[in-house]
């Protein structure tokens, strides 16, 4: 038998490998003997010889492995057939054996113990679900626990939804000392449902030639959902899944800051007096003419105008008929030019009316009567204004008047002064609940049916470089030293058309005058194997350079968002430092009553769910903006970690990260988009910035009870300081993601940033995975001789040539 004839071809042997046969077959010549295993059976490492077979060790010939240019461009039966044929094959090399130990079948699978026999990233991926499924329960728990309150509340006050918790001047503190922490737990909600997205996104071993062979390329580790479409099979399947945790995950972007509020109540019961007094509207100090003046004399009960009430909040025009408002900004300051009076430093509330009405007109027959309020009310309107004010019985404006009195401090007086309530909003709790608990659902179902599965899904670039290994057909023998995201060579079969211009026949189309704009005309493969021979040089380019257009939107957005913060800042600063600009106002005590407290931005619709959920999502919406930013802030980032670890591989051995393999000769670490000592920083700094986005901009709920009937209002409202503090947050934010963009390697290794093709392109030597690692670096010449070849190999490699084609 010739040398030739003896060799099987790296597919061939790799499809032959089998967990059920460890037999050892001699080659007829001077190689010695190999073993048959497969890719589950890599845990096994007695298994595998000290040197690993080479099919061409002792000869002058490079490896010459198979690439996608083995699937014919021909017709759409042919790509069919060949890609069935490349499914078997994988199934063949990631399946197992039916003979096979249930140890043995675990090595690839997650396993059938609850954690301790499970790989890292599957121990995180059901941490995580437990994690969510905690978060799910206890909003269960605070919903059912305040749903009494909660049936109670709505009996008297339908149009809100906020259950109070505590009442207190403290109220402000504890709000956001629970915000934080609910900030907290959002904050690794969202993570772990992108480390469920990056599940969907990301490509199986079987998704990796279809996309080679239609795109040309593809990323792996980023999380991009873009990534579905490079898929061969289930694209609906996984665009329905990602909805679904975008869709439950939108809620708590937009309602999480919101859950927990406070709420300004304003208790105006008045304890109506009668006095009959002639010449009652003599005194000017008195007041008459107003709708709680006329329903406490015909009832006996001072009830406001339903269509007024807002008049009875502080800092309306009609408040002073309920408080004396006190000084904006208490103050001992002994400068004249003083515009703030310290001795108007409290509040006085009104706890009673007095009711004066002169005897033997036609009011005092009205006085405390048993009338139904809405009847009072069309007595009310039907009242001709333009005679004295004459209501009903023909009694006049002019025969009666009020007086209103009370105490700077109210004890006691449960629906009387104003009361700083903590708040449960309950319409956010419910929907957060119910998101969440879909999360947790579909998450347990995700383990449950992956736990007897063989485990394909490429997460990091370490399970892209081992399918390819034991895959030939994914190697791509002549792009060594090609960039990932640079122009790649394609193969096209070329029908001619009513496009082409040119008269020339053409086969490829790549002349001039001919057309492949036309799908039905032209057959494209983009990884047809040709050489593609590159210069290697250690210089690279930037992040930026090499993401492009992608990178100057995430770019112009960022920068655009960060000068609106600076605006907003200057905006606020310049609008609340001339109202309190005297020395006393910037001590630390008025500071936080002013600056520190939330001033009105505006007001949503009085009395109405729609208006109160439409105050959580805009207060919120800054939320969602930023969560869009810090996404693309982490796609950075990722790219640059991936990059900086690939680099490794010149200056010396290291062993691959992968899920899908279980082996002393790789490294294994829990499932995490990036390394600890930068995810964690990174998850700080998100929870600081949705906290201080949440003190920002946020909904406070005003509260409105004559002690008949409770009126509510929801405002959007700012708080400087939360401003400020976001706004140098999201300045840092701009400042890094501008850092990572200029981000370039020096090395001759070519630049990988998630690129499928720059990883198999350095496989076309590789055979094994020893202990000590893999090395990449100069392979020597290849079988032609015309160009050196570079790559990943397991036993020795070279320094690269500078300036020398490699391919």
């Amino acid at each position: 038998m010739s040398h030739r004839k003896s060799l099987e071809s790296p597919s061939s042997a790799v499809s032959r490998y089998s967990l059920g046969a460890y037999s050892t077959k001699s080659n007829g010549d001077d190689r010695g003997s190999y073993d048959k295993l497969e890719l589950g059976d890599l845990s096994n490492t007695h298994l595998l010889s000290a040197t690993a077979y080479d099919p061409y060790r002792g000869s002058s010939r490079a490896p010459k492995a198979r690439s996608i240019s083995s699937l014919s461009a021909a017709s759409d039966w042919t790509l069919k057939s060949k890609g069935k044929a490349f499914l078997d094959r994988a199934r063949s090399t990631f399946g197992i054996s039916k003979n096979v130990s249930r140890n043995e079948r675990e090595n690839t699978r997650p396993g059938h113990g609850l954690w301790s026999e499970l790989m890292l990233v599957d121990r995180t991926l059901r941490g995580m679900a437990a994690l969510t499924s905690t978060f799910a329960v206890v909003m269960i728990v605070i919903c059912v626990v305040y749903a009494k309150d909660f049936t109670k509340h709505m009996e008297s006050l339908p149009n809100s939804t906020s259950v109070t918790i505590s009442s207190g001047s403290d109220s402000d503190r504890k709000a956001e000392a629970y915000k934080f922490l609910i900030n907290v737990a959002a904050t690794m909600i969202l993570g772990m449902s992108n480390t469920y997205q990056q599940l969907l996104t990301a490509l199986t071993v079987d998704d990796l030639k279809h996309a080679l062979y239609k795109y040309g390329d593809a990323r792996v580790g980023t999380n991009s959902p873009f990534s579905i479409k490079h898929k061969r099979d289930g694209r609906l399947r996984a665009w329905l899944a990602w909805m679904l945790l975008i869709c439950t995950s939108m809620p708590v972007h937009l309602l999480a800051n919101s859950v927990i509020g406070v709420s300004d109540y304003y208790g105006v019961r008045l304890n109506v007096h009668y006095h009959p007094e002639d010449n009652a509207t003599s005194n000017s100090s008195y007041s008459f003419g107003s709708f709680d003046c006329y329903s406490a004399l015909r009832t006996g009960q001072a009830r406001l105008d339903p269509t007024m009430w807002e008049d009875a909040l502080p800092g309306s025009s009609y408040a002073d008929n309920y408080y004396t408002s006190a000084s904006l900004c208490p103050a001992n300051h002994s400068d004249p030019d003083n515009p703030f009076d310290a001795s108007n430093s409290e509040e006085t509330v009104y706890t009673d009316i007095t009711v004066y009405y002169e005897p033997g007109s036609a009011c005092s027959d009205l006085v405390n009567q048993s009338v139904p309020h809405d009847k009072v009310w069309d007595e009310w309107e039907s009242g001709d204004y333009s005679n004295n004010y004459t209501y009903f019985g023909g009694c006049s404006g002019r025969n009666f008047t009020c007086h209103y009195s009370g105490n700077s401090t109210v004890e006691g007086g449960d629906r009387q002064g104003h009361h700083v309530r903590l708040v449960l909003r309950m319409q956010a709790a419910i929907i957060l609940a119910v998101c969440i608990s879909i999360k947790a659902a579909y998450m347990v179902a995700v383990n449950v049916r992956n736990r007897h599965q063989i485990k394909t899904h490429c997460l990091t670039f370490g399970d892209v470089l081992v399918a390819s290994n034991f895959d030939a057909d994914l190697r791509i023998p002549s792009e060594s030293m090609v960039n990932g995201g640079d122009f790649h060579r394609r193969a096209v079969s070329h029908t001619c058309h009513k496009h082409c211009k040119s008269t020339q026949l053409s086969d490829t189309g790549e002349e001039l005058g001919h057309c492949q704009k036309c799908k039905k005309h032209n057959t494209v493969n983009n990884c047809p194997g040709l050489p593609w021979p590159s210069l290697s040089t250690k210089r690279k380019k930037s992040l930026i350079t090499n993401l492009g257009q992608t990178a100057l939107t995430q770019m112009l957005t960022l920068s655009f968002c960060s000068v609106g913060m600076v605006a907003a800042s200057i905006f606020i600063a310049i609008i609340f430092t001339s109202q309190y600009a005297y020395a006393v106002c910037v001590r630390w005590t008025t500071y936080n009553e002013q600056f520190a407290a939330p001033q009105t931005f505006a007001s949503m619709a009085v009395d109405s769910l729609w208006g109160e959920i439409a105050a959580f999502l805009i207060s919120n919406g800054a939320q969602l903006l930023y969560s869009c930013l810090y996404l693309l802030l982490i796609y950075n980032v990722t790219l640059i970690c991936m990059e900086h670890q690939w680099g490794k591989f010149e200056k010396g051995r290291q062993r691959l990260r992968c899920t899908i393999v279980k082996s002393e000769r790789f490294d294994e670490s829990y499932f995490l988009q990036l390394p600890k000592k930068i995810l964690f920083p990174i998850m700080v700094y998100s929870v600081l910035m949705h906290w201080l986005l949440g003190l920002a901009i946020l909904a406070k709920e005003e509260i409105v009870d004559d002690g008949f009937v409770i009126y509510s209002r929801y405002n959007i409202v700012t708080v400087p300081d939360g401003v400020w503090g976001s706004c140098a947050l999201l300045l840092a934010m701009t400042s890094a993601c501008w850092w990572a963009y200029t981000y370039r390697r020096e090395g001759f290794i070519p630049q990988m940033f998630g690129s499928i093709r720059a990883l198999c392109a350095s496989t076309s030597n590789l055979s094994d995975f020893p202990m000590e690692g893999i090395h990449w670096g100069d392979l020597g010449t290849n079988e032609t001789g015309q160009w050196r070849h570079a790559g990943l190999s397991e036993g020795e490699v070279g320094e690269i040539v500078p300036n020398e084609l490699y391919a």
